[in-house]
């Protein structure tokens, strides 16, 4: 009598997740596994359903199933690869799965650069300071912190007890502001989290305090509360 052999479909032991940012410096490798009986064969289609296939110093198709997206130059950068819905296919002769959609998309490194402006305020009340970051990049990059004075480090927290509080969103709030504190110099840090660039304001916000009873106040207030 033969040995009659247990036949298994193929199933995803690990794919990527659904979003996959890479630097174009970098390049990214791709992994997807399925085990089966007999071994699943690891293809990957487009997100219409079309086959990938390999293009020289773009893209390869590895013989472990990965899919490798080399380093680039930004004049190689192809909007149908790098900005692209991807599936991981497993198939045997028993049947073939398809995993979930991966959107990848390859950032091309630029430099740049953010900057601080000074803030109007009343005595007494809250201040805010902002970091302006440049539209290009701006889904890419964070505020990670205030540096007060070259010396004193503002990390964003929960609770807001102190005399400043940075919000997870970037802007810094000075609260129960005095005449003292336009004495005070401020920079942001930012850091790029595609590339890992940290990029520092390169100039100063200072808060510019005024009182109901100046000729100061009178002239920003339009600016104020508009």
């Amino acid at each position: 009598r033969g040995v009659v052999l247990d036949s298994q479909g193929p199933v995803l032991v690990s794919e990527p997740r659904s979003s996959v940012e890479f630097s174009n410096d970098t390049g990214a490798m791709i992994h997807c596994s399925a085990h089966g009986s007999p071994s699943p064969r690891i293809d990957w289609l487009m997100g219409d359903g079309s086959p990938v296939l390999p293009i020289p110093n773009i893209r390869e198709m590895l013989v472990n199933g990965s899919m490798y997206f080399l380093p680039f130059g930004a004049e190689s950068y192809r909007h149908d690869v790098h900005s692209a819905v991807y599936r991981c296919q497993a198939s045997n002769s028993v049947g073939k799965v398809l995993g979930r959609e991966i959107t990848v998309k390859a950032v091309v490194r630029q430099k740049y650069e953010v900057q601080v402006r000074d803030a109007y305020v009343l005595a007494g009340n809250t201040g805010v300071l902002r970091c302006e970051i440049p539209a290009f990049v701006k889904e890419y990059v964070a505020v990670t912190s205030w540096l007060k004075d070259s010396a004193f480090n503002i990390y964003p927290s929960a609770e807001s007890g102190e005399k400043h509080h940075m919000l997870p969103t970037g802007e810094l709030l000075i609260f129960s502001v005095t005449p003292a504190d336009a004495h005070s110099t401020y920079r942001c840090r930012t850091v790029h989290h595609v590339t890992g660039d940290t990029v520092e304001s390169s100039s100063y916000a200072r808060l510019v305090v005024t009182g109901k009873s100046s000729s100061v106040y009178k002239s920003v207030s339009p600016y104020l509360f508009e």
